[in-house]
């Protein structure tokens, strides 16, 4: 019998949205999986389950962890891993969630997230059928460490409790007990599967063009199938129709990337796949505190953050044809405007919940001051694509030294609005800086520090410790004149 538990976090999986598995075949790729002999359930998102009414006490707790164990400590068939690594219940299977990308995409989805028929998808469980034949190292084989899943358990929490749209939350991270077994045989890194919820994405709208071949029954065909269905299924499925939800989704992404911009707490590069049609963020691979508002990238072939605006005007323009192409009219002029207020409300949000407190949102200066900050916001983000020397630069121009240091800039800034307010207005410098626990290569050195060091029982508290320092982001230094 399913324990009460289990029941009522699949209530709650049922009332968001219709697991993708279900929609039609098209949909996702199914694939054979094997369950680990000996999982552990190491983190337990317990505030997000406490939050919707999952969670009632220790009991419930165990018997749900229980659960995502024997479902999700799988991974997929025909690898190189011994038969000692797995418990002796037969053979499942899961399905991988087709997507394209704004231009088409290499891969046919999900390449090493599974799913079963209750909403919830499980990252890390190897290559699944969906993965490109010609695709880099990193997306080929399917696997996630266990101090990747850590850090993105952290991050995720973090942004889901101070974005304005929150994050697609880390359910459950899960030690596989084995570590990663290479074709050479050598033993890689610990490795881990991340349980989350299903989400929709943007990509689920687009086409996966260069995915497989054509003709009857190919993986094209299958692919175009999907998106038809989707079109229908979104277009059906909400009061306003796909239309009305891509404005609302436009509105809420546009809203996440300016937060993400005056937070410094930077996402990655902006995809398509990457986006979800609720605006939570998705994937915390490349998430990471940035030390200022200069251009930043994850890789050097990916979009900078200086081009996060571009790319989602991009994205939501590929997804208003392929809803247009399949019956379902939406304008790409109709996305646009709404991503660009979101932006500037996201933006601003930021400082709105450092600062009001003070009250000082209320005040004549709330628009000078927003006025300055998006002015140094544009100066730092074109600071990499312009001569810093050039002494008509958009730097140069707001009077600011490239080499001076935040709290002499934002000083330049305060007292060129003349304001008594705005003369005071901010010692930004480190109380404007991301909390510095979230600095990508300092979490990973405290996370593999852990794994070498420290129990497993040990990992759910460093998880809850770190999210719990990082919150609240830190509020901003304002001296309001007296």
């Amino acid at each position: 019998m399913t324990n009460t538990a289990v029941q009522r976090l699949l209530t709650v999986l049922g009332a968001s949205a219709a697991p993708l598995t279900r929609i039609a075949p098209s949909v996702a790729a199914p694939f054979p999986v094997r369950t680990w002999r000996a999982p552990e359930v190491v983190w337990l998102n317990r505030r997000w389950l406490a939050e919707k009414g999952v969670l009632d006490g220790a009991e419930d707790e165990g018997a749900l962890k229980i659960w995502l164990a024997d479902r999700y400590a799988v991974t997929v068939m025909g690898g190189v891993e011994p038969e000692t690594c797995f418990s002796p219940a037969p053979a499942r299977v899961m399905w991988a969630d087709r997507y394209g990308d704004t231009w088409g995409s290499s891969h046919g989805g999900s390449g090493r997230c599974g799913m079963l028929h209750d909403g919830l998808n499980a990252k890390g469980v190897g290559r699944t059928p969906l993965v490109a034949p010609d695709v880099d190292w990193y997306h080929s084989h399917g696997f996630m460490w266990l101090e990747e899943a850590i850090r993105e358990a952290i991050c995720s929490e973090v942004v889901d409790q101070t974005f304005p749209f929150g994050a697609t939350p880390t359910l459950a991270v899960i030690d596989t007990g084995d570590r990663i077994h290479w074709g050479d045989g050598n033993l890689g890194e610990r490795r881990a599967v991340l349980v989350r919820p299903n989400a929709f994405r943007l990509g689920h709208l687009l086409r996966s063009v260069f995915f497989g071949g054509g003709g009857q029954g190919s993986p094209q065909l299958v692919d175009e199938a999907r998106v038809r269905a989707l079109v229908a299924h979104l277009d059906g499925g909400t009061p306003d129709g796909l239309s009305g939800l891509l404005v609302l989704s436009a509105r809420h992404l546009g809203t996440q990337i300016g937060f993400a911009a005056a937070s410094r707490l930077w996402p990655g590069p902006v995809h398509a796949s990457n986006l979800t049609l609720s605006g939570a963020i998705l994937d915390f691979g490349s998430f990471r505190s940035l030390p200022d508002w200069s251009d930043a990238r994850a890789t050097e072939k990916e979009p900078s953050s200086r081009q996060d605006m571009e790319q989602l005007r991009l994205a939501l323009s590929a997804a208003a044809r392929a809803a247009t192409k399949r019956g379902v009219v939406v304008r790409p002029e109709d996305l646009h405007a709404p991503a660009s207020l979101g932006f500037e409300a996201g933006f601003e949000r930021y400082f709105r919940d450092r600062l009001d407190p003070k009250g000082l949102s209320n005040r004549p200066v709330w628009s000078d001051l927003m006025t300055a900050l998006r002015r140094a916001y544009e100066g730092f983000r074109s600071a990499l694509a312009h001569d810093l020397s050039d002494q008509n630069g958009p730097v140069a121009a707001l009077g600011l030294s490239p080499n001076a240091d935040l709290d002499k800039r934002f000083s330049v800034l305060a007292a060129s609005l003349g304001d008594t307010d705005a003369r005071h207005l901010i010692r930004l410098g480190q109380r404007l800086q991301s909390p510095a626990l979230l600095v990508r290569e300092s979490l990973l050195a405290e996370t593999q520090a852990l794994l070498e060091t420290q129990p497993n029982k040990a990992i759910g508290a460093f998880i809850d410790d770190r999210v719990r320092t990082a919150l609240p982001l830190p509020d901003l230094t304002f001296s309001p004149a007296v």
